[in-house]
C-alpha cells in the first residue's frame, strides 16, 4: 500500500496548518452521546510572552548539545529551537545511525549508505547555521518596532531587506528541490502561500503591524517545518534530545519489531498514515479530525526520508476507534475497545483519552477494575494522557482491595526545558483509595511521569505533518519506549509491573526530590530505560575450566575499566560483554560492546542474535569513572536556577598550559550564570581564561591565543592558566560590553614520567606569576559582520612578556602592560568566514629601585596578529579547512636596561659600574601559517585531520630560521 507523500503537493501551507481538522468520509453513525473525548482541542502552545528564535545562535550546526541550551520555547518567554544548540544537523551521521532511507527495496536499517549524501537538498547544516541568527535578527528588529507610521520608515525597510535576504536564501537553497517536486517555482509552491496565510505583504508595510508574536512563532516553524518536507530525509524534532531518543538507539533497539500496540484512538485514514504495520481491530470507522493519526506516528511512523519519525517504527499498531462522528465516546464503547485490544495480543495500550478535568476519572478507573481488564493486567500496560486543563486532581478514586494497578502509567506534558505544561493536569495527592483509606504507596503520583507534549510534530492523516500540543502527544512517547522494551526483551510482555517499574525508575527526576504531586517521578529517559537501571546490580558470568560458571562482580569490571590501557586493548580486540539485570520476578540481558568495532553489528547469545548496545558502553564507562559527562572538551551541562537566570556548567580536562602543580586537579572547571534574555551574564572558574573570556570570533583555539604560537591577544594569553571571571551586559541592541579577570601561578614543578611524583625543577626559577584584567566591546553591525575591541592590563611579577631570568639576571621586577586589541569577523557565505585580530601593547617595569635587569624606562612596544579563513563542507560533506597567517608576540621598539660590574679601564684594569641597553626590537619577524583540513569518516564515528605548519623568522639556539611541520591525525568515537 503506497501512501501519499506530501512533497508531491504543491499546497504545502495548507497541509501545514497547525489549526484545521480533516474529515474523513464515511458513512453515517448516531452518536453515542458519550462523555470521553481524546484529549486534544484549543491549546494555544504560542500562548504567553513570546519571543521566539531570539538571538545571534548558530542553529542547526555545531558540535554541541542538541535542542539543548538556554531555550524555553512554545510558551512564556519563548526562544524555541535556539541557545547554544546542535539540533542534530552537526553530528546528523551518528544520531541516524546507518539507516539507508532511499532504497527503494533496500532494508532500511541494516544498510551501510549515508543517509544524506542521497538527499535531494544540499548544506542543510550551512543553511540552517545561518537561518538561525537571521531570523533572532527579524524577530528582534520586529519586536522593537511600533505601529506602522509612528516610527522611521526606514525601520520597516531595514525588516523587510531582513525579510527578503531569508527568502532568496531560502530560494537558492531549496528552489530546485521545491522545483522538482511540485513543478512550480519556489516562490509560487512555497514562499507566497505562506506569506499570504499570515497576511505578510513585503511590499505593504504596514501588514507587518498586524502580526502578533504568536504568529511570528508560528510563521517561522511552518517554513522549517515546509522546508524540510522538500529535503528527503526524516524530521528532527526538539522532543528527542529531551528524552534522550536518536533513531540509532532504536536500531540497536530492534525497532519494535516484536512488539503489539494498542491504540485506543480516533479512526486512522486508510491509506495516508505513515505507519507501516497497521491492523483495524473495529470501532467506529469515521475520522473527525487527525488526532488518532498523530498519536500513531510517534509510536510507529516509518523512517523512510520524510515526515515525522516514530520511536518503533517496525512495531504493529491495533487499532480500535470508540470515537463516532462527534468525536465523543462512552465508557462502554472504551471497555469494548481495551477488551478487543488485549483479545488481540496488545501488550502495551495507548490511551490519549479521558473525561475533561480528571487525571483519572473514576468511570475510567471502573473499567480496570472490571473482570475482562484485571484478567490482561500481569500482560498488557496502559498509558493514559492526564488531560488537557492545568488542574490538579484533588478527588480520591475508589479502588476495589486486590485489584491491580501495577500496569497503569499516567503521563502529564512538558515543555521543551522539562517544565509542566500550562495545560497538562497532574496528579497532586489523589489516591486510589480502598475501602476509603488512602495508603502513601496507592497515591496517583507513583502512577505518573512526564514527557514533551508541546507543539509536538506530527502526522496529519492527510499525508502530510501539522504540529499539535497535548498531553495526547506525550503519552504515546511513553508508548514508543515501551515497544522497545518489549522488542528487546519480548519475555517482558508477560511482566507489565516489572516493565512499568524500568519506565519509572529510568525517568529523571524533576521538581520536588523523588516522586512529587506534579511531575510524578519525572521525565521520560528512552535511553535510560533501554539501559541497565544500575550497574551495580548486574550479573556478569564467565565460563570456568570446568565447565561451570563464575560472576566477575560490579567491582571487578570497574577496576578492569580503569586500569591504564584497558580500553584500548578492548578496543582493538573488539570486545564485548554480556550482563543480567535482575527486575521484580524477571531479568533483561544487555550486550555490551567494548570496542567501537562491533558498533552497528550483531552478537549471539545463548542461540539469539540481537544488535549490541553501543548506548551501554557509554553509561557503562560513566559509571566506573564516577562521572556523567565526557571531558573529551569543554562541555556544558545547563541547570535550571529559576526565576530569570539559568546556569551552565562547564568542564575540561588539563591543558598543556595548565602548571603541573594542578595534576591532582584532573579537570579545569567553570560556571556560567546568563539571563534568559541573554542581557547579562558572569562566568568564572579554572582554566585557559584567555580562551574562555575572548570575545574573538573565529579564534577557538588554546594555540591561537599562546603569545609563542598565535597572534591573538597575547598579553592575555600570559595570564591564562589559573582562575578567572568575567561579567558581561548587552548595553544597547547588537553591543555587548565586559570585564573580566585571568590570572596564572607556576611554581615550575613537573610530574617524574616514572614515578609519577610531582617534582620541582632543580633550576631555581622564582615562581611565575601573573594576573590580568580586560575591558572588551563587541559589535554585531550586520548578521554577517561583527567587531571587537579590547583593552587589556597584563601585571607580571617575576617575568616581562613571559620571560624570567637567573640570579643578576632574573627579571623579578617584573613589569605592567597595556594592550589594545581590535578584531573583527566577516561570513561571506555559509559555508566561508574570515577573522583577524590585531594587538599592540607597551610594557614598563613597575620598580621603584630597578635590579639588575629591568626594562628600559622607555619601555617596550609590541605588536602581533592573526587572520584565519574558515571553509566547511569544501570538497565533501561535514569537512572543515582553516587556513590562518599569525605573528606571535613580537617587541617593535625598546629594550632592558642592564647594570653590572665591569673593567672600565682596560690599562689599569679598574672595575666600575656598568649601564647597558639590551635593545629588544625590531629584528626578524616570527610567522607562523598553518593548514588544517579535517572530515569523518564511518558516519561520524571517525574523523582524519591533516595538519600542516611552517614558522618564517623564528630564530633558534642554532641560528635555523624557518621550520616546517606536518602530520595525520585519526580518530575514533566509542
Amino acid at each position: 500500500m503506497m501512501r501519499q507523500s506530501y512533497l508531491q503537493t504543491a499546497a504545502v501551507a495548507a497541509l501545514l496548518s497547525t489549526l484545521s481538522a480533516t474529515t474523513a468520509s464515511a458513512e453515517p453513525v448516531t452518536s453515542n452521546g458519550g462523555s470521553i473525548q481524546p484529549f486534544f482541542g484549543d491549546i494555544d502552545t504560542f500562548a504567553g510572552d513570546i519571543d521566539p528564535f531570539f538571538g545571534d545562535i548558530d542553529t542547526f550546526a555545531g558540535d554541541i548539545d542538541p535542542f539543548r541550551g538556554d531555550i524555553d520555547p512554545f510558551y512564556g518567554d519563548i526562544s524555541p529551537f535556539w541557545g547554544d544548540i546542535d539540533s542534530f544537523w552537526g553530528d546528523i551521521d551518528p544520531f541516524f545511525g546507518d539507516i539507508d532511507t532511499f532504497g527503494a527495496d533496500i532494508d532500511p536499517f541494516w544498510g551501510d549508505i549515508d543517509t544524506f549524501n542521497a538527499a535531494p537538498v544540499s548544506g542543510l547544516s550551512e543553511y540552517w547555521s545561518q537561518v538561525g541568527p537571521m531570523w533572532g535578527d527579524i524577530t528582534k528588529r520586529w519586536n522593537s518596532l511600533g505601529a506602522y507610521g509612528t516610527i522611521s520608515h526606514y525601520s520597516y525597510l531595514g525588516l523587510r531587506n531582513d525579510f527578503r535576504e531569508l527568502i532568496d536564501l531560502s530560494r537558492t537553497t531549496w528552489g530546485g528541490a521545491v522545483q522538482s517536486a511540485t513543478g512550480q517555482s519556489f516562490d509560487a509552491a512555497f514562499a507566497n502561500p505562506i506569506l499570504d496565510k499570515y497576511g505578510i505583504d513585503l511590499d505593504n508595510l504596514s501588514t507587518l503591524d498586524d502580526i502578533s508574536a504568536a504568529d511570528r512563532s508560528r510563521f517561522f516553524l511552518e517554513w522549517y517545518d515546509g522546508l524540510m518536507a522538500f529535503s528527503g530525509q526524516d524530521m528532527v524534532d526538539h522532543w528527542m534530545p529531551l528524552v534522550n531518543w536518536s533513531p540509532v538507539l532504536t536500531q540497536d533497539q530492534g525497532e519494535g519489531h516484536d512488539a503489539l500496540v494498542g491504540l485506543l484512538d480516533v479512526a486512522i485514514s486508510a491509506n495516508d498514515h505513515n505507519i507501516e504495520y497497521l491492523v483495524n481491530t473495529g470501532g467506529y470507522s469515521v475520522s473527525p479530525n487527525e488526532h488518532g493519526a498523530a498519536v500513531a506516528s510517534l509510536i510507529a511512523a516509518r523512517h523512510d526520508g520524510q515526515g515525522v519519525m516514530g520511536i518503533a517504527p517496525r512495531a504493529t499498531i491495533l487499532a480500535y476507534s470508540p470515537f463516532d462522528a462527534t468525536g465523543s465516546a462512552s465508557f462502554a464503547d472504551v471497555s469494548t475497545g481495551i477488551d478487543t485490544l488485549t483479545a488481540a495480543g496488545a501488550n502495551v495500550v495507548n490511551m490519549s483519552l479521558g473525561v475533561p478535568t480528571w487525571s483519572f476519572h473514576q468511570e475510567i478507573a471502573n473499567i480496570f477494575q472490571g473482570a475482562s481488564a484485571q484478567a490482561a493486567a500481569e500482560n498488557t500496560v496502559f498509558v493514559i494522557a492526564s488531560g488537557n486543563e492545568g488542574v490538579i486532581q484533588t478527588a480520591d478514586v475508589n479502588w476495589t482491595a486486590g485489584a491491580d494497578f501495577s500496569n497503569l502509567i499516567l503521563v502529564g506534558s512538558v515543555d521543551p526545558t522539562g517544565r509542566i505544561s500550562f495545560f497538562s493536569n497532574t496528579p497532586g495527592e489523589a489516591c486510589l483509595s480502598v475501602a476509603g483509606v488512602c495508603e502513601e504507596e496507592n497515591k496517583l503520583k507513583y502512577r505518573f511521569l512526564v514527557a514533551p507534549g508541546e507543539n509536538i510534530l506530527v502526522s496529519d492523516n492527510a499525508g502530510g505533518v501539522t504540529r499539535l500540543s497535548g498531553t495526547s502527544f506525550a503519552a504515546p512517547i511513553v508508548t514508543g519506549a515501551i515497544s522497545l522494551i518489549h522488542d528487546r526483551w519480548p519475555w517482558l510482555q508477560q511482566h507489565a509491573d516489572e516493565t512499568t517499574q524500568i519506565i519509572f525508575q529510568s525517568a529523571q527526576d524533576l521538581g520536588e526530590e523523588g516522586v512529587d504531586s506534579v511531575y510524578g517521578h519525572g521525565l521520560l529517559d528512552v535511553e535510560a530505560a533501554q539501559s541497565p537501571l544500575d550497574f551495580n546490580n548486574l550479573t556478569i558470568y564467565q565460563p570456568t575450566a570446568n565447565g561451570g560458571l563464575s560472576t566477575l562482580t560490579p567491582t571487578q569490571l570497574q577496576s578492569a575499566i580503569l586500569s591504564p590501557g584497558q580500553l584500548d586493548l578492548w578496543e582493538a580486540e573488539g570486545a564485548h560483554i554480556f550482563a543480567i539485570e535482575t527486575i521484580g520476578d524477571t531479568h533483561r540481558d544487555f550486550s555490551i560492546p567494548l570496542s567501537s568495532l562491533l558498533h552497528g553489528q550483531s552478537g549471539t547469545f545463548n542461540g539469539n542474535t540481537e544488535r549490541y548496545q553501543r548506548h551501554v558502553y557509554r553509561r557503562l564507562t560513566d559509571w566506573a569513572n564516577g562521572q556523567s559527562f565526557t571531558a573529551s572538551n569543554f562541555q556544558s551541562a545547563p541547570v535550571s536556577a529559576g526565576g530569570q537566570w539559568n546556569v551552565s556548567m562547564f568542564a575540561a580536562p588539563l591543558t598543556r598550559l595548565a602548571p603541573a602543580s594542578q595534576a591532582d586537579r584532573p579537570y579545569n572547571a567553570s560556571l556560567l550564570f546568563e539571563t534568559k534574555d541573554k542581557v547579562m551574564s558572569f562566568f568564572f572558574g579554572e582554566g585557559p581564561g584567555a580562551l574562555a573570556l575572548s570575545h574573538e570570533n573565529g579564534f577557538g583555539r588554546l594555540e591561537d591565543h599562546d603569545p609563542n604560537t598565535g597572534g591573538v591577544n597575547p598579553f592575555l594569553g600570559l595570564a591564562s592558566g589559573g582562575a578567572f571571571a568575567k561579567v558581561a551586559r548587552e548595553v544597547v541592541s547588537g553591543v555587548r560590553v565586559a570585564f573580566g579577570y585571568t590570572e596564572v601561578e607556576n611554581d615550575h614543578s613537573y610530574v617524574d614520567e616514572v614515578t609519577g611524583q610531582l617534582l620541582r625543577d632543580p633550576i631555581a626559577f622564582n615562581e611565575f606569576r601573573a594576573n590580568a584584567m580586560f575591558a572588551d566591546v563587541s559589535w554585531a553591525v550586520s548578521k554577517n559582520v561583527r567587531l571587537h575591541a579590547a583593552f587589556t592590563q597584563l601585571d607580571e611579577q617575576s617575568a616581562v612578556l613571559g620571560a624570567q631570568g637567573l640570579g643578576a639576571l632574573s627579571l623579578d621586577d617584573g613589569a605592567v602592560s597595556r594592550s589594545i586589541t581590535l578584531g573583527g569577523s566577516y561570513r561571506l557565505s555559509p559555508r566561508f568566514s574570515l577573522s583577524a585580530s590585531a594587538t599592540a601593547g607597551r610594557t614598563q617595569s613597575t620598580a621603584v629601585n630597578p635590579a639588575t635587569l629591568s626594562v628600559d624606562d622607555d619601555g617596550l612596544l609590541s605588536t602581533s596578529f592573526q587572520i584565519s579563513a574558515h571553509a566547511r563542507s569544501l570538497f565533501r560533506k561535514q569537512d572543515r579547512l582553516t587556513l590562518s597567517l599569525a605573528q606571535p608576540l613580537h617587541v617593535e621598539r625598546g629594550g632592558l636596561n642592564y647594570e653590572s660590574v665591569q673593567v672600565v679601564d682596560r690599562a689599569t684594569g679598574e672595575l666600575g659600574r656598568v649601564d647597558e641597553f639590551w635593545n629588544l626590537g625590531g629584528g626578524d619577524r616570527h610567522f607562523i601559517t598553518e593548514a588544517q583540513y579535517a572530515f569523518p569518516l564511518m558516519d561520524g564515528a571517525s574523523e582524519i585531520s591533516l595538519f600542516g605548519r611552517m614558522d618564517f623568522g623564528d630564530v633558534d639556539i642554532a641560528g635555523e630560521y624557518d621550520a616546517y611541520a606536518g602530520g595525520v591525525r585519526f580518530t575514533l568515537d566509542f
